[in-house]
């Protein structure tokens, strides 16, 4: 289900608060596809722009707010996938990411992100086109339990899109495919 701005004004303010660095910072774009947000918005001091896709969609409230997967174009045709860790969790595991029946993806944490980047970011790019599920897996503290997420890919080619276009309609990258 596509939702626009227009509609959702209040909860994508709301939504800047909680969801995103903590600056002051107006929307400008905001859609879900599915499990899968693009956002973008302007530091209202700097009027810098930045654009972000994501998933799951964050929660309104800072408690609450769960371990997000983020895509992230930073150089045309050039990705990073991310882990943004918002709890606290074992950084003597990796993270694990795995999509659909495919091997898992393990990266190390540092700093609360685990990161794939160059070949492997496009390798699960590629899975994630392709596939129906992705789930990344935690392990908590202090008990170094896993912990599972689990995003439907439903969508998500059309959140690709729409974050690549976006990106590019702003001036925030030029270039690729």
């Amino acid at each position: 289900m596509m939702r626009s701005f227009g509609g959702l004004w209040l909860a994508s303010i709301l939504l800047m608060g909680f969801a995103l660095p903590a600056t002051a910072a107006y929307v400008f774009f905001h859609q879900v596809r599915g499990d899968w947000a693009v956002v973008c918005w302007r530091e209202i001091a700097t009027e810098k722009k930045h654009c972000r896709l994501s998933a799951p969609p964050a929660a309104l409230s800072l408690e609450k707010r769960g371990n997000e997967l983020i895509v992230h174009e930073y150089a045309a045709d050039t990705f990073q996938i991310a882990v943004q860790l918002y709890q606290p969790v074992d950084e003597q595991h990796g993270v694990f990411l795995r999509i659909d029946k495919n091997i898992a993806h393990e990266a190390s944490v540092q700093n609360g992100l685990a990161r794939w980047a160059g070949d492997s970011a496009l390798r699960i790019l590629a899975e994630m086109r392709a596939g129906g599920k992705l789930v990344f897996r935690i392990h908590t503290v202090p008990d170094a339990l896993p912990q599972d997420t689990f995003v439907s890919l439903e969508g998500f080619d059309d959140a690709l899109s729409t974050y690549r276009r976006e990106i590019r309609r702003h001036g925030l990258l030029t270039g690729g495919s």
